[in-house]
């Protein structure tokens, strides 16, 4: 047995999970809401931002956002400008957790996905009127806790930025009792990035 204490704490040295801000090709801004949200935003009216520091994905952390009715929906849409180089395939997604569900029986389920749109300049401020949903990112948010979602997209020809949108959405209704909180943490954009569970780190 004591042969293999030193085994074991040589391979728990060795490889830890990585955290999302030390992820290589990393180009999100705050990528784990540590202590604060800063560098995200969202539009008027598409959902209420604050900072969570009791439950996070990884670590202690993570974005909560209060759903807000528009249209005949209730919407989180938490977003971020980030450089891009035009051509290129890139990796992004988040975990997200709904924290709390809307209050109607049978009310739709709300659904997260990465959404984003295209900039011919560095600030997200001229479109080129490209935009989608990241390949393969939607899915039905979980509830209990964090869980992954991740896509692909490719910028354009002409793309310098992407606005990305962590997207939560209820499609049940607008009204009081169709309101919800969703927790984001671990948010990934970059070339070839997949969830920061899914990498490992050696440490020497």
């Amino acid at each position: 047995m004591k042969n293999l204490i030193p085994l074991f704490l040589s391979l728990i040295s060795g490889y830890i999970f990585a955290q999302c801000d030390v992820q290589p090709n990393q180009l999100v801004t705050n990528c784990a809401f540590d202590s604060n949200f800063t560098g995200w935003t969202a539009p008027a009216g598409r959902g209420i931002l604050s900072h969570n520091n009791a439950q996070g994905s990884n670590a202690t952390g993570s974005l909560a956002c209060v759903g807000q009715a528009a249209g005949a929906w209730t919407w989180c849409q938490p977003q971020q400008c980030i450089d891009v180089t035009p051509n290129t395939m890139y990796g992004a997604g988040f975990d997200s957790w709904l924290f709390s569900p809307p209050n109607v029986p049978g009310s739709y389920p709300p659904f997260v996905e990465v959404r984003y749109f295209e900039h011919s300049n560095n600030t997200c401020s001229m479109s080129v009127g490209g935009s989608g949903v990241a390949t393969g990112s939607g899915m039905t948010v979980p509830m209990g806790g964090f869980g992954q979602t991740q896509g692909t997209l490719t910028s354009g020809a002409s793309t310098e930025s992407i606005l990305m949108e962590i997207r939560m959405l209820n499609q049940g209704g607008n009204g009081p009792n169709d309101v919800f909180t969703g927790l984001f943490d671990d948010v990934f954009f970059g070339i070839g990035m997949t969830p920061v569970e899914l990498q490992s780190m050696s440490v020497e």
